[in-house]
């Protein structure tokens, strides 16, 4: 059992970083381009749909004008509202994790590109939620926060665990947005690299500390010393 935590608040990612969401991602990505009349692109592409927000992707990897991929948005969440999430699981160790920092008094957070609602639900079905004291992702309610960037995610993460000073906080994440929104807030950054986004990405995105499993994250987030 870790004795001491090194930060107040730990802020997640929650895709490629506390659920392993890619096999229901990609599922109703593929169904998505199906029924658009798109070509479904290579494994490789479809693994790149995993954690940035949606539209980008739509757009960037399929070539959507911006309208298009909007309406690919919401039949996306159609599709996985359904069928798609019901293929997620949780990394191991992940519940081990967030109890032993629960316990420890340090405030966890989301700051996700993922919908508010779907954190929700797949934190509620591992029997996760109870260890995080607040949720900040996209609010499908909320025109103005729908396309929060993850910056914005970051902060809003922050003022949730009540943190005001940057070197109390950490983001853990497994791609170039989580890197870049850390940088930009200033606050410390792991980078999951057991993720999606993987080695490579976070290197280059100037990721210097990485995990390659939830277990490698304990002596990145205690000290052994009281």
């Amino acid at each position: 059992m870790p004795q001491k935590p090194l930060y107040h608040a730990v802020i997640l990612d929650f895709d490629g970083t506390v659920c392993a969401t890619g096999e229901g991602i990609i599922y109703s990505v593929k169904q998505v381009l199906h029924t658009m009349g798109y070509p479904i692109p290579s494994p490789a592409v479809l693994q790149k749909f995993i954690g940035p927000p949606p539209v980008y992707s739509y757009m960037t990897f399929c070539g959507m004008p911006k309208a298009e991929a909007e309406k690919a948005l919401l039949l996306f969440r159609k599709i996985y509202n359904e069928e798609g999430w019901h293929r997620t699981k949780a990394y191991p160790n992940m519940d081990d994790l967030l109890k032993d920092l629960d316990s420890c008094g340090v405030k966890i957070c989301t700051a996700s590109s993922k919908p508010i609602r779907q954190i929700e639900r797949l934190l509620q079905k591992f029997h996760l939620r109870q260890y995080f004291c607040g949720i900040e992702g996209v609010d499908e309610t909320n025109e103005t926060k729908r396309g929060a960037d993850k910056p914005s995610l970051i902060r809003d993460a922050m003022a949730c665990c009540e943190v005001t000073d940057p070197q109390e906080a950490v983001m853990i994440g497994d791609t170039h947005f989580d890197v870049e929104g850390a940088k930009e807030v200033g606050i410390s950054f792991i980078g999951a690299a057991y993720g999606y986004g993987g080695t490579k990405e976070l290197l280059k995105a100037g990721a210097s500390v990485l995990a390659d499993s939830v277990k490698a994250l304990y002596p990145l987030l205690f000290s052994e010393n009281i």
